[in-house]
């Protein structure tokens, strides 16, 4: 993994852990088995910086967010994206100055 671990979080029941990094402007979540330290899947279609994981508590989902407000919901088992929303949507602010 790329960088810096700013995420993590295990599944419901403990088999699988999460790990959301990020590093120069690129993010990635890595799925791994908890018993063998194996890596399960390499969550697909990231495009920012990761500092937000979570894992549904019943359905096989993880949701991750970042720097860019987009939030990706993958299949952990196989990485595959299911889709991606911005939760969010960031917005520039006037200062007193403008």
């Amino acid at each position: 993994m790329p960088g810096r671990i700013f995420a993590a979080r295990f599944s419901p029941d403990g088999s699988r852990a999460i790990f959301g990094s990020s590093s120069d402007g690129k993010g990635e979540v890595h799925v791994y088995e908890t018993a063998t330290g194996k890596l399960v899947s390499t969550l697909q279609g990231i495009q920012g910086p990761i500092y937000a994981v979570a894992h549904h508590p019943k359905e096989k989902v993880v949701a991750s967010a970042g720097f860019d407000g987009i939030v990706y919901l993958h299949n952990p088992d196989n990485g595959t994206l299911i889709r991606q929303f911005v939760a969010v949507p960031l917005t520039t602010t006037k200062t007193a100055a403008q």
